[in-house]
């Protein structure tokens, strides 16, 4: 599931977060088989209930701030990045 902060007063995630670098094999591609293409590395960040979103970032604590940015609200990070 990806989500799109439409809303900057809206944060989608219930509780702690857990962000985590996504690996892509040489194809683009994820452990799933989903397609992700080339280019900066991928993060994903999901919450206990399922929420999730996908962003490109050079390091862990960009993607945070990507989140935290499109969220409009500090998110409740599981580790700090």
């Amino acid at each position: 599931m990806r989500l799109h902060f439409d809303d900057p007063a809206f944060n989608p995630f219930a509780g702690p977060v857990a962000l985590y670098r996504v690996r892509l094999d040489s194809g683009g591609y994820d452990s799933c088989g989903c397609y992700f293409g080339h280019g900066a590395p991928l993060y994903r960040a999901d919450d206990a209930e399922g929420h999730a979103t996908h962003v490109r970032a050079h390091d862990r604590a960009g993607a945070a701030r990507q989140i935290e940015a499109a969220a409009g609200a500090s998110v409740p990070w599981l580790r700090r990045p």
